[in-house]
């Protein structure tokens, strides 16, 4: 989960409020936008996990499918207005929020201890609140969002266009886990790992994504000063894209320290990167 994600929970679990709970839908179906998505399908939509989340424009919200190996973009017609604050976008909760696993829960039909948070992300149009939600014992997986009043909604997808794309590994490899997803001006991103010997994988999806299409994969490969060797298999756990003098990169960090800065330009897909470290 990512450290803004983190504050926001933070902010989010303080105090009591009272909440009602809703299911989020749209009376008119939302169009889908020819540059973020190709070949869109419209309602049906299934989740089989909802492991990390993020945001790209005009209200995309990327959905890590982890176990499965999949990524699915979905336009929630959720594009503001926001509210400002001094230090930009913000959506001001009007009374702090406790026991957010219990409101999530009763939205949900389970008890609390259900329920699995697995991710947070704010949408930056509007300032809703999106948190990626497992519920025990079915595994079904939910999005929901959290108001400025508190308010739990369920997102339900029968009018909004999404697209699903199932990442690769090299060969006859599978990938096995989804860490984290982010947007950048022409590609999502995705972190992981996959059952081979250069097992961290960096995932890149050109926009628009198109349904059913096939990712450029490459093996992340890093140098852990505390192993004293390069690393093929540890998966980046959480990164950010970064631009710099023109050229793209993931900087990316590990649960056992090191944060890494990886190139991505002019690479072909099954290709090995080498990472640069930048912290340790």
């Amino acid at each position: 989960m990512k450290a803004t994600s983190f504050l926001l929970i933070g902010v989010g679990v303080i105090g009591l409020i009272a909440s009602a709970f809703v299911v989020h839908s749209h009376a008119s179906p939302v169009a889908a936008s020819p540059s973020l998505l190709k070949n869109p399908q419209t309602g049906g939509l299934k989740l089989a996990a909802a492991g990390a989340i993020s945001f790209g424009p005009e209200g995309l919200i990327i959905i890590a499918e982890q176990r499965m190996g999949s990524v699915v973009a979905v336009q929630t017609g959720d594009v503001g207005p926001v509210q400002t604050g001094d230090v930009g976008p913000v959506q001001k909760l009007k009374q702090r929020v406790d026991k957010v696993p219990e409101l999530i829960a009763k939205s949900l039909g389970a008890t609390a201890e259900n329920i699995l948070i697995n991710d947070l992300a704010v949408n930056p149009m509007s300032g809703l609140i999106y948190l990626s939600v497992s519920r025990k014992p079915d595994n079904a997986a939910s999005v929901v969002t959290i108001n400025a009043d508190g308010q739990v909604t369920t997102l339900t997808f029968d009018a909004l266009p999404w697209a699903r794309v199932t990442l690769p590994g090299v060969t006859s490899a599978k990938s096995t886990n989804i860490t984290d997803v982010a947007c950048t001006a022409d590609r999502i991103l995705a972190a992981g790992s996959c059952n081979e010997e250069f097992a961290s994988k960096i995932f890149s999806l050109p926009l628009p994504l198109e349904h059913g299409a096939t990712a450029s994969v490459y093996s992340a490969e890093t140098y852990h000063v505390a192993h004293g060797k390069w690393e093929t298999r540890a998966p980046i756990s959480s990164f950010i894209p970064h631009e710099e003098n023109g050229k793209s990169f993931v900087v990316g960090a590990f649960a056992c320290t090191p944060v890494a800065k990886f190139p991505l330009d002019d690479l072909k897909s099954g290709a090995q990167v080498k990472g640069v470290s930048m912290v340790e």
